[in-house]
Parts: C-alpha cells; structure tokens; sequence
C-alpha cells in the first residue's frame, strides 16, 4: 500500500510538472536562450535628462537574426548607449542577440535598421545605422551613439544625462563618406570626393535632416 500511494505521487507530479511546462510553451512564444536574454535590473536615478532609446516607447516592428530568422509584429526598443535591441512580450523584457537588422513602425512611419560599420567623427564605429534614402546607386544612411553621463548632483542625488553624436554617410556611384547634416560639410564632400549629386547644392541651405534627404533625393 506505501508503495502504491509513492507511485501515486509520482505520477501527479509528473502530471503537475508537464501541464505546468505545456502551458508555458503556450504563453511563451520567445524563450530565453543564446539569442534572448532576459534584462538585468537597472540601477534607479533621481532625475534623468534625455533617453538612451531610439523613440519614446515601445513599438511594433521586425527583427532578423545572423541566420536570416525573422521575428514579425513584436514589440521592440532599440538602446542607443549599448546597441542594443530588446523584445518585451508580457512583462518579460528580453535581449535580442546576433541582430542583423530590424524595423520599427511607430505608427506614422517605418524606420529601417541594418547592422555593419560605418565612420563616426575620426573612427570607425560598428553597430546599426538608419537607411534614410535609397536612390539609385545612391544610399543615405545614419549612425548615431548615444554616452550615458552619471552625476552626483546637489544633496547626493544621482543624476543621469545623454549627450548624441550623429554622423550621416553617403554612397554614391561606389564612393562613400562621412559628414555631418549641414551644407557646409556635405558640399566639402561632395567636391572633394567628386560625387554625381546636383550642380547648385551650394545654393542650398540644411537646417535639420528633412532638407538633406529632399536636397539628396532632388539631386
């Protein structure tokens, strides 16, 4: 009779222990392994200036892997300081490894993000870029890297800021290289590298990055 009653026992909790672990898979689409990691708690700040992040929320969108597996209509945020991407699904926030590219669609327009290295100021810095505009042989693309600054500010309160860098590159006709978004730079550029983009760009004036794709999508 003891060993009847043992074997009872084992068997519900196996029972227990397979429906518990059915019902996971079930709710659970995206598991953590080597390529979702769960996020690590952050340290809390008494005020924070700016955000690490690229948008202001969570947003929908795609992300593909090194293996060419793609991940459609999840929730993502893409870390600007880190170069990182996460998924949250539920309360689960997860860290997206060996990312080739992704998509967010904020609701009002796609951004499109690629993984690969491109000049920032004097250097090279790998990580992802924005596609901005393609035309023809002609591809506009975007880096930007985001520092995190930590202070200790008045009555040891700990503060937080983000100070951005951006630099855009441009291939045209096989050429490629680096400048910041004003006419100053672009036009240096431009005659330096002898690239195929309009006669009267010296006439324009870039204010903010909207004039640079309608200056580069005229040319």
């Amino acid at each position: 009779m003891k060993f009847k009653r043992l074997s009872l026992f084992f068997i519900a909790s196996i029972s227990l222990a397979t429906g518990s672990y059915a019902q996971s898979l079930r709710q659970q689409v995206l598991r953590p392994d080597e390529n979702f990691v769960p996020l690590v708690a952050q340290v809390k700040f008494d005020n924070i200036k700016g955000s690490a992040f690229f948008g202001e929320d969570w947003s929908m969108g795609n992300v593909e892997l090194g293996d060419k597996k793609v991940y459609t209509n999840v929730s993502l945020r893409y870390d600007q300081v880190r170069d990182i991407v996460y998924i949250k699904q539920g309360a689960q926030v997860l860290e997206v490894k060996g990312v080739r590219s992704f998509m967010v669609n904020d609701g009002k327009s796609k951004r499109y993000f690629q993984n690969g290295e491109l000049a920032l100021g004097d250097r090279m810095a790998p990580g992802f870029y924005e596609t901005l505009l393609t035309k023809g042989e002609m591809k506009l693309v975007k880096r930007t890297v985001k520092r995190e600054i930590t202070t200790a500010g008045y009555n040891a309160l700990l503060e937080k800021r983000f100070d951005t860098e951006v630099a855009y590159t441009l291939v045209d006709g096989g050429k490629r290289f680096s400048f910041k978004a004003n006419e100053r730079s672009l036009l240096k550029a431009v005659k330096k590298q002898g690239l195929k983009l309009a006669s009267n760009l010296d006439k324009e004036e870039i204010k903010e990055e909207a004039d640079l794709i309608r200056i580069l999508n005229a040319s």
